[in-house]
């Protein structure tokens, strides 16, 4: 073989093992003259290639399985984009798409009948052992601080996308903007209901325009200036569970209720409880 013919197979070997995942020198020239005689139909994986280590397939993975879908921070552990928001997910998820994948690549290799030593190279990827320690090396790559999430006091993400608290107007839900909270409703503008009217009109007048402005201040990220705490009180029947069921209900992730002795304090209390 002349020295421009080696040449031109080391390019098509090493754009080969590029498409594969592989390192270069896992592939050799008996390979590739296999390949064009229709005798195999994948690259053979040498021993030390590094092609199937731990440190390369996490590269892999990362962007074959992972982008887009799942990310890992320290504070917040895996969490998974469902379309809407990223949500907590227990390790068990990334690990089972690693799992499929794996499989699916080998399953790929078995039906174009690749050489044994291929085969028993992705055989490999199957173990328990070998997903876990895979995974465990992509946390860096697709690694997010979990500070970053939920920064936009200004943005409300909601059933059907994301208001703008702002304009008031709707956009659509994307992964970038890096939310974890959803309410439990859609947006629609200028929306009314009778029963909320009913209920605000149950408060002095003085009181009611005042506790809707409260109620929107509630919805952004921002603090009201005032540092006012609003205490609903007296008897039954006059709109509390309404109006605050009604907030509950349509914040959805936004709004949470805490037990009384946050407000109260006990000196028995645990300070991590509170």
């Amino acid at each position: 073989m002349s020295h421009a013919e080696r040449e031109d197979n080391t390019a098509i070997v090493q754009s080969l093992a590029a498409g594969f995942g592989l390192e270069p020198e896992t592939l050799t020239d008996d390979d590739l003259a296999d390949k064009r005689d229709g005798k195999q139909d994948t690259t053979q994986v040498k021993e030390g290639g590094g092609g199937l280590s731990d440190a390369v397939l996490a590269d892999r993975v990362a962007d074959d399985v992972l982008a887009g879908q799942f990310c890992w921070t320290e504070g917040l552990g895996w969490l998974k984009w469902d379309g809407k928001r990223w949500a907590s997910m227990p390790e068990a998820a990334p690990i089972e798409a690693v799992r499929r994948y794996f499989i699916e690549w080998h399953g790929k290799a078995a039906r174009r009948r690749a050489d044994t030593t291929l085969l028993k190279a992705l055989s490999g990827l199957l173990s328990r052992t070998k997903i876990a320690n895979v995974l465990a090396l992509t946390k860096g790559i697709v690694l997010k601080d979990a500070a970053d999430f939920d920064r936009h006091p200004d943005l409300l993400n909601v059933g059907n996308g994301v208001v703008d608290l702002t304009t008031g107007t709707l956009g659509k839900h994307d992964p970038d903007l890096l939310m974890t909270k959803l309410t439990a409703v859609h947006f629609r503008a200028n929306a009314g209901h009778a029963d909320w009217s009913a209920a605000l009109a149950a408060l002095p007048p003085s009181v009611a325009d005042w506790m809707q402005i409260r109620v929107g201040q509630a919805a952004s990220g921002h603090m009201t200036p005032d540092d006012l705490l609003v205490i609903g009180q007296g008897g039954g029947a006059n709109g509390k569970s309404t109006i605050f069921g009604g907030i509950l209900r349509a914040l959805g992730d936004h709004a949470v209720i805490v037990p009384e002795r946050v407000l109260l304090t006990n000196p028995g209390d645990h300070p991590t409880e509170l």
